[in-house]
């Protein structure tokens, strides 16, 4: 009987912690993102920089204070945790460190080779 009537309390407690989360993730986000594009401090600043770094780990930063605020501080510590536990097997993780590296270098690769050479485009010329 007891443990019918707290279900509903978890299951709103659940529902408002996402929309919580996602408001958190977006206004924090979008205000570092906005105050780069429209204060206008460059992107290549430190300042700008580190809004933008700032913008893009939001959803991690939303993630520990909406459990620090739901579960305390152990549920931090127990969310934290699980980052460093190897669920899969070593060699997934070096495929996919190994697989970033390659679609980096590939990328790398095509860009050089679009670039012009000594100031010349590299298309055939036309009428020549």
């Amino acid at each position: 009987m007891i443990a019918e009537s707290l279900e509903p309390t978890v299951r709103v407690s659940s529902a408002s912690s996402l929309f919580v989360f996602f408001a958190l993730t977006f206004a924090l986000m979008w205000i570092c993102f906005f105050t780069v594009a429209f204060v206008p401090i460059p992107a290549g600043s430190p300042l700008g920089g580190a809004l933008i770094l700032l913008g893009a780990f939001a959803p991690a930063l939303a993630a520990l204070a909406v459990t620090f605020r739901a579960e305390g501080r152990s549920g931090v510590i127990a969310l934290l945790r699980r980052i460093t536990r190897w669920s899969v097997a070593a060699k997934y993780y070096v495929f996919a460190l190994g697989f970033m590296i390659a679609l980096k270098l590939t990328a790398g690769v095509i860009y050089r080779a679009s670039k012009p050479v000594h100031g010349r485009a590299l298309t055939p010329r036309s009428g020549t």
